[in-house]
């Protein structure tokens, strides 16, 4: 396939150029040409030579005018005369080094160039600092995770956003240290019970904020309001993209480690406190309050070199790009905006409609002038340049797409000069590899400093480029890889060392539940993944029951003081009698309704309609009526014992329900009895005859007894049905419903955090009413501060056609999936089930053990499943790695 190509057009002229002069000039050197002549003036022939020459535009853009008060002159000389160049740049720079002295001797010289004032309503800032600057804290797509195909339809997406805002504003990205601060507070904060786990966990937050992974890219929306109303906020929402308005504290980091390079965390409110504590402070004005926050945030004072800047330890350079080839491929500024070491400003100003049209004609007028030369090599470049500029004039009306004039500024940083010249080296081959230049801003450091600095405003508009929106787009410089919820848990890193701290209780407008999906083939790291889940939901107070199929989770629920209960023994039961809730008052959702169950129904009601399904499970061969007549003795037996639909079940203990005992001695009376003329004995008989099994037979020791599990009072519990496999799939498939439906009752009462976990979900997909029951806990999880895990290591079962109408709504509507190399899959039936696109399904589509695709809400991270000090004593070796 052929990368799609965007068009860059050249420079657009302020002035209409016959040869090297407008048309003023031309007239003004023929009138003294004339004067000269009828006159035979020597000074008139000096002056008219001193004004050919001086306002001849020899590269038909700048000339010696202009270059007396634009940095031109100095590239002029230094490029036409370069014997001379050692002797000018010694000479400009002596006279810029007595200038800068001068400057230091201020106390604040850096308040020469930038000054900022927190409030409420944002940062003022500025030359003057009364300038309104809006930070919004963008969080790009992952480009990492996607095709080409994809890529053209971010870059789409963004033009649009450009062509909506139709107003001055800046893209502004850097290396800025994650704030940790919070997540170290919250693990310190939770329970001393597991304090060798908590303690792994915080020197690992603190290993982070030392080490350089903890220095990610930050990207920013900034926008100059005209007012204290004015925003940009909505628009950008509305247009999908994922941003927050920066706060104080947050810009507080941010301008410290942009103008320090200093990559610690800041508190803007503990610097002001201790501010408010200096003598005599209180009695202060204000502005001499925020001076002081400035000094805590700003280096003393910056010293500009000829082609750098020099402050306490640290060496910064910006340069400016100069030139754009015709056309350039996507993601053109990615390599360079991603860059470490480097900040990357683009500051885009819109052009009316009429000002646009005025400079394209003048420049295809220039073109035309140039075309009329002798030369036939200028020829064919004017044709070439007047053919891209009637192809972007084209393209901008067709699509009415807005022109903006963009410049876009690098600055570098090192500790020596040595270092600049390699870190502008690699972005001198990166920017090159894509045909752009780019300017090193010689004795024009001071103003570079301004214009790329966040605060600051453009210096070289006249010098920018004039591009359409799509092809600003095209640029494309940002792309995000990391995620740090506040109470996340360290699940590892991302392919781009970002590292990984996910909360699945975490809730904003893209993660709407605590649902999370797991697939992955045997020896990937699903199993690793999941106990690390289970692990820290543990220590933040969750109450977790896992069920296990296959006997993988025992040694670490018993290392974290767990449960472990072997459902096949009969040591421990859930009565199945016990009246339990399915469905509050509240329940209504479209598609989430259970068969005979319905919210409106008293508790009593709706433990009957699961208990007739529960039956059917247990007993599949008992004939219908044959179940109508258990369930008419059933609501008998209840109410022999006082318990009906108005009991207050609050009040009951587990012993006071009937069991399978009661409900066998109760039916065997009732075949000397008339009570239910509606049955017959051998009706009674029948119902005996099925019943036995789970009264005295195989499943007695599993269903008859009262209630001996305490779910409530053991926050940890792993259901253990090995042994059950070995068994019909009829005992296994009752059991699993009876354990679900009990905790989720228990769910409802809203009384702790709970984690119900299902591993190998293929085996639950074999029992549709299962299935429907999963996808019910997995709607509803939300409502009641729960969250439900899902995980199978068999992925094709679950997507085959008979089990897909149920396990899909499982899987989509997870707010969490971690997708590890799920084996000999149809790669387009998984991308169909999962909804991947074709970038996503390329991350999993060969092995590669402990590497996984994450997404959460509209987040995309390919990461890697980390490890922790305790981890590989607590978790044992069952589940593989």
């Amino acid at each position: 396939m052929t990368t799609q190509k965007y068009l860059c057009p050249p420079r657009l002229q302020k002035k209409f150029l016959l040869w090297w002069w407008t048309v003023p000039e031309l007239i003004l050197i023929a009138t003294l040409v004339v004067a000269t002549f009828y006159l035979t003036s020597l000074e008139l022939l000096a002056l008219t030579l001193f004004v050919a020459i001086g306002a001849a535009r020899v590269d038909f853009e700048h000339n010696l005018f202009g270059a007396l008060r634009t940095r031109t002159l100095y590239q002029l000389f230094t490029k036409t005369f370069t014997a001379n160049e050692k002797h000018a740049a010694n000479k400009e720079e002596k006279r810029k080094r007595k200038r800068l002295v001068k400057q230091m001797r201020s106390r604040l010289p850096i308040q020469d160039l930038i000054q900022f004032r927190f409030t409420d309503g944002g940062i003022y800032g500025g030359r003057d600092g009364k300038e309104l600057f809006r930070f919004y804290r963008y969080y790009p797509p992952n480009t990492d995770v996607m095709t080409d195909e994809e890529i053209a339809q971010e870059i789409e997406q963004l033009c649009r956003l450009f062509d909506s805002l139709r107003c001055p504003f800046t893209m502004f990205g850097t290396d800025k240290i994650e704030d940790m601060s919070a997540l170290k507070e919250y693990y310190r904060s939770l329970p001393r019970r597991y304090d060798h786990i908590l303690a792994d966990v915080v020197n690992e937050i603190e290993s982070t904020e030392t080490k350089s992974s903890a220095v990610q890219r930050a990207y920013y929306f900034i926008y100059k309001a005209q007012s204290e109303e004015d925003d940009i906020y909505t628009l950008i929402v509305g247009k999908g993209y994922k941003i927050d308005r920066v706060k104080n504290d947050e810009m507080a980091v941010l301008l410290r480690n942009y103008l320090v390079r200093e990559f610690i965390n800041v508190d803007i409110y503990t610097i002001a406190e201790e501010v408010k504590n200096y003598p005599n402070m209180a009695k202060a004005k204000p502005a001499i309050y925020n001076k002081e926050i400035q000094r805590r945030l700003c280096p003393n004072r910056i010293d500009f070199t000829r082609d750098h800047a020099e402050q306490s330890g640290l060496m910064r350079r910006t340069l400016m790009i100069k030139n754009f080839p015709a056309q350039i491929p996507p993601r053109a500024l990615y390599t360079v905006a991603s860059m470490r070491g480097t900040s990357f400003t683009m500051r885009m100003t819109p052009l009316q409609k009429d000002n646009a049209r005025k400079l394209i004609d003048e420049q295809i007028r220039n073109k035309a002038v140039i075309g009329g030369k002798s030369q036939a090599t200028e020829q064919m470049d004017a044709a070439q340049e007047t053919m891209d500029i009637k192809n972007f004039y084209a393209e901008v009306t067709r699509n009415q797409n807005t022109i903006y004039s963009v410049n876009v500024y690098i600055e570098i940083y090192g500790k020596t000069l040595e270092d600049l010249a390699n870190l502008e080296q690699q972005v001198k081959i990166e920017l090159a590899g894509v045909g752009i230049t780019y300017d090193q801003l010689n004795y024009e450091q001071r103003n570079g400093f301004s214009s790329v600095q966040p605060l600051g405003s453009d210096h070289f508009i006249l010098c920018s480029n004039n591009l359409p929106s799509k092809t600003v787009a095209a640029l494309y410089p940002f792309s995000y890889s990391s995620l740090i919820h506040p109470h996340g848990m360290p699940l590892g890193r991302t392919d781009r060392g970002g590292p990984v701290y996910a909360d699945i209780f975490q809730r904003d407008d893209q993660i709407t539940n605590g649902v999370f999906f797991i697939s992955g083939s045997a020896g990937q790291g699903k199993s690793y993944l999941q106990k690390k889940i289970l692990t820290f939901m543990v220590t933040r107070g969750v109450h977790c029951y896992v069920m296990d199929p296959e006997n993988e989770y025992s040694d670490v629920t018993r290392g974290l003081g767990g449960v472990v209960i072997d459902c096949a023994s009969g040591n421990h039961k859930i009565n199945i009698f016990e009246v339990r809730r399915i469905k509050l008052e509240d329940d209504v959702e479209e598609g989430a309704e259970l068969p005979e169950i319905s919210n409106e129904s008293p508790m009593f009601l709706q433990h009957l309609s699961w208990l007739k399904d529960e039956f059917r499970i247990m007993m599949p061969e008992m004939p219908d009526s044959t179940l109508r007549a258990l369930m008419i003795l059933v609501q008998g037996m209840y109410a022999s014992v006082g318990i009906d639909q108005h009991t207050d079940f609050d009040r009951l203990q587990h012993q006071d329900y009937p069991t399978f005992s009661t409900l066998y001695d109760f039916v065997q009376k009732q075949l000397g009895k008339n009570s239910y003329p509606m049955l017959t004995k051998e009706m009674i008989s029948e119902v005996l005859l099925y019943i036995n099994d789970p009264t005295y037979g195989e499943l007695s020791n599993i269903f008859n007894g009262t209630t001996t599990i305490d779910v409530k009072n053991n926050p940890l519990i792993c259901f253990s049905m090995g042994a059950l496999l070995e068994g019909s799939e009829q005992r296994l498939q009752a059991v699993e419903n009876n354990l679900n439906t009990y905790i989720w009752s228990i769910v409802l009462l809203r009384e702790f955090q709970v984690l119900l976990s299902f591993d190998e979900l293929y085996m639950y997909l074999e029992q549709p009413l299962m299935a429907k029951y999963i996808s019910y806990f997995a709607r509803r999880s939300r409502k009641y501060n729960a969250c439900i895990g899902v995980a199978t290591q068999q992925l094709q079962d679950c997507l085959d056609e008979s089990v897909r109408r149920y396990s899909s709504p499982i899987i989509n509507m997870s707010s969490f999936k971690f997708l590890f190399y799920s084996g000999q899959v149809d790669l387009q039936d998984m991308k169909e089930a999962l909804k991947l696109t074709d970038g996503e399904a390329a991350c999993i589509s060969v092995s590669n053990k402990r590497h996984c695709l994450l997404k959460a809400g509209n987040g995309k991270y390919y990461m890697e499943v980390g490890t922790l000090p305790f981890e590989a004593e607590l978790f044992g070796d069952k589940g593989g790695i």
